[in-house]
Order: C-alpha cells, then sequence, then structure tokens
C-alpha cells in the first residue's frame, strides 16, 4: 500500500517556507517549514505501521513537474528536525479533511468507520525540515535546472507497512519523537515515520513522558 500527501492546495498543509535547490552533480537540498492539521481518525488508520517516503514529486514550472524516486534515483537523509504541537485554530481546519490521498484506500471513508470517532479533536504539527537527497542522476537534476523557476514540492508519496513491536535501527538515526492525540510517532533520519498504537509508544505499552 501507498500514500501520497499533496502539498499543493492542501488546506490541511501550510508552508511558510518551500526551498528546494539542486547541486549538480546529484545532491537536492530542501528546507521546509509550516504546519500540518492531522485527527485522530487519520492516525488511526495508520496505527502500528511504518511510512517510508519512496517519491518526492517536485514542481518546475506551471506545466512540469519531476518526480524523484527515492528507491532509485535517490536516497532522502534528515539534516535537522524540529517539531512542536500547536493547539487548532477550528476557524481554519477543513471538516473531515485528511492531509493524505491513497490510490489504494480512501482515507476520507474513516468517518464512516464505527470504531473511530467521527468528529475527532484534530491536533496540529508545526515542523521546521533541513534535509538532502543524494545520489539523484545527473537527468534528474537537469530537469531540475531547465527552467529559471526554482522548483518546489508538490507531494510526497510513502510505502505503508507493518511495523515490528521494536523499530530498530541505531538510536543516531532517530532525529524526533513525540506523541500526538495519543500516538506515539518517531521520525527516523531517512525520513521513516513510525506510528505507535494509540495511548502507547513504540513497542511500549504507556505513553511517552
Amino acid at each position: 500500500m501507498s500514500v501520497t500527501v499533496p502539498i499543493v492546495d492542501n488546506q490541511d498543509i501550510r508552508l511558510r517556507t518551500d526551498i528546494v535547490e539542486p547541486h549538480p552533480p546529484g545532491t537536492i537540498e530542501v528546507i521546509i517549514e509550516g504546519t500540518v492539521t492531522i485527527t485522530g481518525a487519520l492516525l488511526g488508520q495508520f496505527e502500528a505501521t511504518t511510512l517510508e517516503p519512496v517519491a518526492v514529486e517536485l514542481v518546475v514550472d506551471e506545466s512540469e513537474s519531476v518526480t524523484v524516486d527515492l528507491r532509485k534515483d535517490g536516497r532522502l537523509r534528515l539534516e535537522t528536525i524540529d517539531i512542536g504541537i500547536e493547539p487548532p485554530d477550528t476557524g481554519d481546519l477543513v471538516p473531515d479533511g485528511d492531509a493524505l490521498e491513497s490510490p489504494v484506500s480512501s482515507l476520507s471513508d474513516s468517518a464512516s468507520d464505527p470504531g473511530l470517532d467521527p468528529k475527532p479533536e484534530p491536533g496540529v504539527i508545526a515542523f521546521t525540515v533541513e534535509g538532502v537527497i543524494e545520489g539523484v542522476s545527473p537527468a534528474t537534476i537537469d530537469d531540475l535546472t531547465r527552467s529559471d523557476r526554482q522548483p518546489t514540492l508538490e507531494s510526497i508519496t510513502f510505502a505503508v507497512e507493518e511495523s515490528i513491536s521494536s523499530d530498530g535501527g541505531r538510536a543516531d538515526d532517530i532525529v524526533a519523537e513525540f506523541s500526538l492525540l495519543g500516538y506515539g510517532i518517531i521520525v527516523k533520519r531517512s525520513g521513516t515515520v513510525t506510528i505507535g498504537t494509540r495511548s502507547g509508544w513504540i513497542g511500549e505499552s504507556t505513553s511517552p513522558p
């Protein structure tokens, strides 16, 4: 299963900074800052799963976009990430809005699931992320630098897999750990996001401090 996070015209994601700078021969520098609104029902859809970024779509101009395949044509590495939880501005929220789109399963159907709260209180994550995509092919860099306009983020696609009880990996691979709406969330340097069980931390039965 895969899910795509649209960036452009997504009312649940607001970017204040969106810097994408290709550097020949094979590196793309990325700096983004903004907020994302998430509901408990949406997190419930991904409870106990791991989301691995597999593709980034970049807008070059109004009529052209370039997709970077993170499994074949690049590797994402997060350099720094700052996460904060903000109270939602209810006047700005879109009812039943989800920040994710899935070609396999419709996340908008979550409101009809009797096991989920039909009106969950949303959470707002404020974030600043700096990272690089390394090992990008020269052809892709050429496509991104062909226009005088600086590329911007169009969407990010994640592969969704069932997570194991222990997240594994070295401790220094983890760049952020936080809790949102009762779910423990871990972000690793590779951009992989692991969502724990509700009211529990990854592989634990108690909430994080």
